[in-house]
């Protein structure tokens, strides 16, 4: 639906600063070069719009771990190659860490509230104590 760039061209390179792709679906921006010559080195994360974002991370909950501060799900991403070859590589570290951190954190979470509520006891205890650390004025 709308696009928009701040660049400057020099030395046969265009160099994007400052771009923005945006359409209901999702946001991307745009910094890096595209040569006179044919080749691209652009990052480009892109931004799902929240509704597809939430839809998605409730069918598959292991995508909440790249979801952003509101609640899009965050993918970064890179344009690179020469002419024809030109492609685009989600950054497979970064969503490949945030994921399996993100559901360490959901397992050991699940495993603890199981240890809790088969001791309900020890559940309370610490249950007062940080209420009473969080709580306090």
């Amino acid at each position: 639906d709308k696009m928009q760039a701040k660049f400057t061209v020099d030395a046969g390179q265009v160099f994007i600063d400052d771009g923005l792709i945006e359409s209901p679906l999702f946001e991307a921006k745009v910094k890096g070069t595209a040569a006179f010559d044919g080749t691209v080195n652009v990052d480009i994360p892109v931004y799902i719009a929240a509704d597809l974002s939430a839809h998605l991370s409730n069918l598959i909950s292991p995508l909440k771990g790249i979801l952003d501060q509101d609640q899009r799900l965050y993918i970064p991403g890179k344009i690179s190659g020469r002419a024809s070859g030109v492609k685009y590589s989600p950054d497979m570290e970064y969503l490949g860490r945030k994921i399996i951190t993100s559901e360490g954190v959901n397992q050991i979470s699940q495993q603890l509230e199981k240890a809790l509520d088969k001791n309900p006891q020890v559940k309370e205890i610490l249950n007062n104590v940080l209420n009473g650390i969080f709580n306090k004025n």
